[in-house]
């Protein structure tokens, strides 16, 4: 069926297939935001997901709460991630003021 189709769609159809999975596996592992905010292995999970799972995960119509909920779970992350930046940069001397932008 996918005889002499263009590359570019096959991929595109990949990544269609792929986005699916992971918004399927999001909302059944984070979609009960009253659960996912009040437990702590699920909280520290969700926190550490990448951006463009999140992205995906705030764009479903089917998450199981209220807004309030989504706020809370973005600014956990939000917060999560501001946390390793930090970390890295440390790890890599940019927190100990050897910073090439500080003069």
């Amino acid at each position: 069926m996918s005889e002499g189709a263009p590359s570019t769609v096959l991929l595109l159809c990949s990544r269609v297939q792929v986005e699916g999975f992971c918004l399927r596996w999001l909302l059944y592992t984070f979609g009960d935001m009253w659960v996912t905010v009040t437990t702590e292995a699920k909280r520290a999970a969700f926190c550490n997901l990448c951006p463009a799972a999140v992205e995906l995960w705030m764009g479903s119509d089917q998450l199981a709460g209220v807004e309030n909920e989504v706020a809370v779970l973005v600014t956990l992350w939000h917060a999560g991630q501001q946390v390793c930046k930090r970390r890295k940069e440390k790890k890599n001397g940019l927190g100990r003021g050897n910073s090439p932008y500080m003069t």
